[in-house]
């Protein structure tokens, strides 16, 4: 799936629809499990580490507050500033951990063929509603809405000439306001509607990711 930050916007930021969520899903079948850190779906991002006055190091958070970390950037196990007991859970231990990353291969084949689906789907009703969203809120149909020629044919001596006339349409928008309205909010449906399959799409992803991440946990058990 295309990557987008927003995936929901209101009407007033969509005019025309022109901001229509894009669904291009980049691609159609689940990735190879490799373990390998090149193949993850959403590669991590290397941590921005900063330093204290007093030589320590910190990261921010979502809301900038300052999360203690070692000179890499890995989170510094936290305290009870009154006990100075840890906060966090202790580590896990050496119990075996089974994962079938072929299943969560699967998983993610199932939905990617289910978004790809979806995708069809909404692309053509998306299609349809943007080409009759001009007149299907007030008319029977669009030629009603159009202006009409019609075809004069005046005889004069021996020549014959045809000339045209054309008039408005035989059908008004008794409301334009209204019907732009109705428009937009047509448009946030649909941008709602893609913003869905969007997550699902990067939920597969996710899978993706997992499984790779437990292959590349296990072929760094192994010792050569």
């Amino acid at each position: 799936m295309a990557e987008s930050d927003d995936h929901v916007i209101n009407p007033e930021q969509n005019q025309g629809g022109d901001k229509l969520v894009d669904l291009t899903q980049n691609w159609p079948t689940a990735r190879t499990v490799t373990g390998k850190s090149s193949d993850l779906v959403t590669p991590p991002s290397e941590p921005e580490v900063k330093q204290e006055p007093d030589g320590s190091y910190y990261v921010l958070g979502e809301n900038d507050e300052h999360i203690p970390t070692d000179n890499q950037g890995v989170p510094a196990p936290r305290t009870d500033p009154a006990t100075g007991e840890p906060l966090d859970p202790e580590e896990p231990g050496d119990t075996a951990v089974k994962v079938n990353v072929g299943s969560l291969y699967d998983a993610e084949n199932a939905m990617l063929k289910l978004t790809s689906a979806a995708i069809d789907d909404f692309e053509s009703f998306k299609n349809a509603r943007l080409e009759n969203e001009t007149w299907v809120f007030y008319a029977k149909n669009k030629e009603s809405t159009e202006d009409r020629t019609y075809t004069r044919n005046p005889e004069a001596g021996e020549e014959f000439f045809v000339a045209f006339e054309t008039t408005g349409p035989e059908v008004e928008d008794p409301n334009p306001e209204r019907t732009a309205e109705l428009i937009q909010n047509q448009n946030a449906l649909l941008q709602a509607i893609g913003g869905a399959i969007h997550r699902v799409g990067r939920f597969a992803g996710m899978y993706n990711d997992a499984a790779q991440i437990y292959a590349a946990a296990d072929r760094s058990s192994w010792i050569d």
